[in-house]
């Protein structure tokens, strides 16, 4: 008996179709593993890969980077623009570059030539070849900052400007109101929402490197309000009595403008929209006419020092020209003098001679030494008339003319003397030098009869030495003046006022002043040097020079007339430092 044959499969029917799915497995991975390769051993970014529409594919990183800088996209991109429209069709524009737009071009590079390779090995293969069907872009602005107070500085002036067109358009000046239509005004635009809205604006314009433009809208709880304190500066002028021109004139006073602006916020907050409000102008006529003011000028002395001028002629020329230059000088209420500023540089062209100065710890001559003495003449004048101190600075060393403390030096261009016209009428300084003395006077107006003492007070003094140094330059049996001996001091400066019933109403300490001392140094032939016992002696303390007189003090001291100090003789160079005109 036999089995029942069943036919064997067809091998090559079911062979052929595995093999064609193994093969083409095989085929597959091996694409995959040559993009894997190719995305962990290229060393440029992959295909079809762009930066801010940039195609940057097949590139290195510096190869991108010199292509985003040759299509200006390194820097604040032209097509970076907000453009922010006001309700009254005005625009406020924004560019990059105002808006200090910075790019961080070698993130967005760095961003790119990872794309791709952040993944596992088979993933990166299969980005690798993804980039080569799809186009991949990042945005280079999209990380972009901007400098917001820049932008905010740019939006504040353009809506200050906007509100004031809008005021402008709110309020009409008859002649003896404000005329104000409650809600004709429309709103007010806000700073901080139209640098909000600015600032976004130039985000998405940055994201798309294209221009955007928005609108702005009035906050609806800002319409119909008026900025009454805006109107009110614009129509303020200040009241200001007649003055003196610099050619002499009296020019005439000037009618001052306001409103009461507290009743006006009233008005206004009562009336209702599309009320009419009047504010009544409040009119300030000058205090004086001109022919008051002429009467009334230059009519009292204020103050007036006169000082003893000692040394050489050239120190009495250059204070004689500095007294010249200052002569006449006319100061309005509120002008500050500079010393510097109507003298001028001391130059030989103007006839400045060399004289005694402080320059580096010592007396030598300079171009314009001696002017010291008008400033500091000038200071105790302004001390006096009780007028307001703005920059002063006393001497290196003590000086001759003047009390402890009552003195100033000045030095081109650095060092100044300046004070204030703090009275209420015109000042002219009046200088001129008679003989060995310079007198100053300050001619004005007095509105009391006030009248200033000055008194100081010594908190340490510093005694010179005498020091004999050799130095060969010196010949045998010779010496020579190296620096001149000055005591060290450091002195407090009080003022007292007084009423004209001689009551004390007032005092204070004016200043500090310190004052460096100065050894006497001698130079002898070095075969005549002292032993080292024998190299040095204190000196006696120096006496303060007496108060120089002023018509203002009711007990006047008496003029300085101490002699002259006489000049250094030596023949070193001088160092090139800054000086004290003595």
């Amino acid at each position: 008996m036999y089995e029942e044959f069943e036919p064997r499969p067809n091998l090559l029917k079911i062979i052929i179709p595995v093999a064609v799915v193994l093969a083409l497995a095989v085929a597959a991975l091996g694409v995959l593993l040559y993009g894997a390769v190719q995305a962990r051993d290229r060393y440029t970014i992959f295909p079809n890969v762009s930066i801010g529409g940039v195609d940057v594919g097949g590139m290195t990183q510096d190869q991108a980077a010199d292509a985003l800088s040759k299509a200006g996209l390194t820097t604040a991109p032209a097509a970076v623009k907000a453009t922010v429209v006001f309700p009254d069709d005005s625009q406020l524009v924004v560019t990059g570059k105002d808006a200090g737009l910075s790019v961080d071009a070698d993130k967005a590079i760095m961003a790119a030539y990872d794309y791709g390779r952040k993944g596992s090995f088979i993933e990166n293969g299969i980005s690798y070849y993804k980039s080569m069907r799809d186009q991949c872009d990042f945005p280079l602005l999209e990380q972009a900052t901007v400098d917001e107070n820049a932008v905010r500085s740019l939006v504040k002036t353009f809506v200050e400007q906007y509100n004031a067109g809008l005021a402008d358009d709110a309020f009409t000046v008859e002649k003896d109101a404000v005329v104000i239509v409650k809600g004709a005004g429309g709103g007010l635009a806000n700073t901080d929402d139209a640098t909000a809205l600015t600032l976004t604006a130039l985000s998405d314009s940055a994201s798309k490197n294209a221009p955007v433009t928005v609108n702005y809208e009035i906050p609806a709880d800002s319409r119909g309000e008026l900025d009454l304190q805006a109107i009110y500066d614009q129509i303020f002028v200040q009241m200001k009595n007649p003055e003196v021109a610099s050619d002499g004139s009296i020019t005439e006073g000037v009618t001052g403008v306001s409103f009461d602006l507290a009743a006006a916020k009233d008005l206004v907050r009562s009336a209702q929209v599309g009320e009419t409000v009047r504010i009544p102008l409040v009119f300030t006529e000058p205090e004086l006419t001109p022919k008051d003011m002429e009467s009334l000028l230059f009519r009292d002395v204020l103050a007036e020092c006169t000082t003893y001028i000692h040394g050489t002629w050239n120190r009495w020329n250059n204070i004689n020209l500095a007294s010249e230059a200052i002569n006449g000088t006319v100061l309005n209420p509120g002008d500050v003098f500079s010393f510097n500023g109507v003298v001028g540089e001391r130059t030989y062209d103007k006839g400045y001679t060399d004289a005694t100065a402080y320059i580096g710890g010592r007396s030598v001559p300079d171009v314009g030494g001696g002017i010291c003495q008008v400033a500091s003449t000038l200071y105790a004048c302004v001390l006096y008339a009780d007028l307001e101190e703005v920059e002063r600075e006393n001497h290196m060393f003590e000086v001759e003319y003047h009390m402890l403390g009552i003195d100033a030096t000045v030095a081109w261009p650095d060092v100044d003397y300046k004070f204030r016209n703090s009275s209420e009428y015109p000042i002219r300084v009046e200088s001129v030098v008679d003989g060995d003395y310079i007198t100053i006077r300050l001619i004005g107006t007095k509105t009391n009869d006030n009248y200033v003492k000055l008194d100081y007070e010594v908190i340490s003094v510093t005694d010179f030495d005498t020091i004999r140094r050799p130095d060969a330059s010196v010949p045998a049996g010779t010496t020579e003046v190296y620096s001149y001996g000055h005591t060290g001091y450091v002195v407090d400066t009080y003022k007292y006022i007084y009423n004209g019933d001689g009551e004390l109403i007032d005092s204070y300490r004016i200043a500090r002043n310190v004052y460096d001392k100065c050894d006497y140094v001698v130079l002898v032939p070095v075969d005549d040097a002292p032993s080292p016992s024998e190299s040095t002696s204190p000196s006696p303390t120096t006496e303060p020079s007496p108060e120089p007189t002023t018509t203002t003090d009711p007990e006047p001291e008496p003029t300085t007339t101490t002699d002259p100090e006489p000049e250094p003789t030596t023949t070193e160079e001088i160092p090139d430092i800054p000086l004290d005109n003595l």
